[in-house]
């Protein structure tokens, strides 16, 4: 992806595809970025991304930009930020009528909320993302609502979550997401059942 996207720019490939292309080879790139734990890289091209989807007009296009902003921002610790990029996704996917990309929103905001000490707005929008997604949340989602949850106390609510979820993630070979899963139950069940932790 370097080869086609060097540098601090992306004029590369301005003259040669056309702009949803664009958009996903750059929001590809950024996601490699995040992953690798290059968040001024990712961060560039997800704000990229959603400048074209602005210019486009594409809200339901923009807000998943504006989500994986928020997603950059709570990585790097930057909760403010986190929670202004993820209203702003929710608000564009309300606007595009765009079911998924508001659930994932929710659960963007309710964790920037949350790490900003509004615990009672955090709890209500992971019931609201839960309400859209028709049952408890998972992946990435589901491992930060669990978090959560072992964070104000409910322990066995977020033992039987990251249960879920790691059951989920296994069969989908969501290798990374079983990794963290692995690693939640080991601080849930280390204080009760030490030889079961160890096993994770």
């Amino acid at each position: 992806l370097e080869r086609f996207v060097a540098g601090e720019g992306f004029s590369r490939i301005e003259p040669r595809l056309p702009s949803p292309d664009r958009c996903r080879l750059v929001n590809a790139l950024g996601l490699f970025a995040k992953n690798l734990g290059d968040l001024a890289r990712a961060r560039m091209a997800f704000s990229h991304c959603r400048r074209l989807d602005a210019a486009a007009s594409d809200p339901k296009n923009e807000s998943a930009d504006a989500g994986n902003l928020a997603d950059v921002e709570l990585h790097a610790g930057r909760f403010r930020a986190a929670l202004e990029y993820s209203d702003s996704a929710v608000s564009l996917a309300t606007e595009a009528k765009a079911e998924e990309g508001t659930e994932f929103s929710l659960a963007y905001r309710a964790t920037a909320h949350f790490a900003l000490g509004d615990i009672v707005i955090a709890v209500a929008g992971f019931q609201r993302a839960t309400e859209l997604e028709g049952q408890p949340l998972y992946s990435t989602r589901g491992i930060r609502e669990a978090e959560c949850k072992l964070l104000r106390g409910d322990r066995s609510g977020a033992l039987s979550q990251t249960q879920a979820n790691r059951e989920i993630c296994a069969r989908n070979d969501w290798n990374a997401h079983v990794c963290r899963s692995n690693a939640l139950l080991t601080r849930l069940l280390a204080p009760e059942d030490p030889a079961q932790a160890t096993q994770r």
